[in-house]
């Protein structure tokens, strides 16, 4: 599973889709209305990262701005 609607989605999937997914799946199944859309899942994005060589949080300079 790589590209998920949001109207496949529920509160339980927050591990899948992170809390902002999960939160509009369950809008959704509640009747509110949003507009459509979808998630890249986690394990898609972490596999998409990986072929990256990024540094981790902790190998950032403290002053990364511009």
């Amino acid at each position: 599973m790589s590209i998920v609607t949001l109207d496949q989605i529920t509160k339980d999937q927050v591990d899948v889709a992170g809390g902002k997914g999960a939160n509009l799946g369950e809008l959704i199944a509640s009747g509110f209305p949003v507009p459509p859309g979808f998630v890249v899942t986690a394990d898609c994005y972490a596999d998409f990262v990986s072929d990256f060589e990024l540094p981790a949080n902790d190998d950032l300079p403290d002053d990364t701005s511009a």
